[in-house]
């Protein structure tokens, strides 16, 4: 991957991440939970569907992100809490993990919403 993310927010399920947003000034139109805009919401959930079609989402993502330039992207945490006791949840909490990881590399800047407040990470 090159350096085609442009900033990488992550933080709980309704912790402010999409007000967030808002609030830089993008509208709602240019959010989505698919790669045809530049602002990618839920990537845990296109994480999921990835998983679900026995896809490897690091190949897929790695595949998508070459095509276009400088992508916002946002994820729910999923691996803050009690680990999952079915094998295709603790699959699906590692990927998200695993990817969060490798875009948070490539990433311009990484960005922590929790409570509705922005801690610059990175």
């Amino acid at each position: 991957m090159s350096k085609l993310i442009k900033k990488l927010i992550i933080g709980g399920k309704n912790s402010g991440k999409y007000e967030y947003l808002l609030s830089l000034g993008y509208k709602s139109e240019e959010i989505s939970d698919t790669f045809d805009t530049k602002i990618i919401y839920k990537l845990n959930n296109w994480i999921k569907k990835i998983l679900l079609d026995k896809k490897n989402p690091m190949e897929e993502i790695k595949k998508i992100l070459e095509t276009k330039t400088e992508y916002i992207i946002v994820c729910d945490e999923v691996n803050c809490g009690i680990v999952p006791m079915e094998l295709q949840e603790r699959r699906y909490v590692e990927a998200v993990g695993r990817v969060c990881c490798e875009i948070a590399k490539e990433s311009y800047t990484v960005e922590r919403v929790y409570c509705g407040i922005v801690t610059i990470i990175k």
